[in-house]
């Protein structure tokens, strides 16, 4: 029996502001802006049906929404602390049935990695709720094999973010982690982590500071053509070939105080 295709977005999580690295989003690599890189590699996943930009409302963020004119993304503005309604009221707007979580600190994004999250996600014999890459927040305590820390998403039914949504308070839950609520409560939500073949925990590739955007700069100088997507495959290689790169941000390797989403389970 053929089941009628579910509409999915993706929602980029974005915003000017950064304590470390204020603008960050719209910093330059190889040309182009950061949020940029991550809307081309996520328009490579064909199940994504819209991709759109989820900032705030604050002033600072007009020349996002401006970016997303000009480049012709979808752009949505809501609340700048509650970014789990933000993410709730974009996913209503844009008529989500599924909603794929990405960060707009996350510009080595993998799109066969989305993929493979979304494809878990839609397989019926399991009904999940809610599928994840294995790293981040969610599994800082398990003892699986991690993704790079900057290669993070998320997918999420729209009945499991509503359910949120109504029933979340704490404003760790309601603030920027958007489904913790979700992922804290298996006993509730169906959710899966997808691990990856070897622990990878220890290599960083997000953009959260000055170290990390010249750590991202060089895999891309070194990566990055017109015409081609990169993969997550070949960045691991280029890693090991050249291991030296791994220093250039290493200072920031387990400080992204993923312990406070344990220290009290709701």
């Amino acid at each position: 029996m053929m089941h009628a295709k579910k509409r999915i977005i993706a929602l980029i999580q974005a915003r000017m502001g950064s304590t470390r690295l204020p603008g960050k989003v719209l910093m330059d690599i190889c040309g182009h802006p950061v949020l940029w890189h991550i809307a081309n590699r996520l328009k490579q996943v064909p199940e994504i049906d819209e991709i759109v930009v989820a900032t705030s409302i604050g002033r600072e963020n007009n020349v996002l929404e401006k970016f997303c004119h000009d480049e012709n993304i979808s752009c949505f503005r809501g609340s700048e602390n509650e970014v789990m309604d933000r993410f709730y009221q974009a996913a209503k707007y844009y008529k989500a049935e599924i909603v794929v979580r990405v960060t707009a600190d996350c510009p080595l994004i993998d799109p066969e990695s989305v993929r493979l999250a979304i494809r878990t996600f839609l397989d019926t014999s399991a009904q999940f709720d809610y599928v994840s890459l294995a790293t981040g927040a969610a599994v800082f305590k398990q003892k699986v094999n991690k993704y790079p820390d900057g290669t993070d998403v998320e997918v999420v039914s729209f009945s499991a973010l509503e359910r949120a949504w109504q029933e979340a308070t704490e404003p760790l839950d309601r603030g920027e982690s958007v489904f913790s609520y979700i992922w804290r409560r298996k006993n509730v939500f169906r959710c899966l982590h997808i691990p990856f073949s070897a622990d990878l925990s220890n290599y960083r590739w997000t953009l959260d500071c000055p170290e990390d955007l010249e750590f991202i700069r060089q895999i891309y100088g070194k990566l990055y053509r017109s015409g081609y997507c990169f993969s997550m495959i070949d960045v691991i290689r280029l890693l090991e070939a050249e291991p030296v790169l791994l220093k250039i941000n290493k200072v920031g390797i387990g400080k992204e105080a993923y312990e406070k989403y344990w220290q009290e389970q709701k």
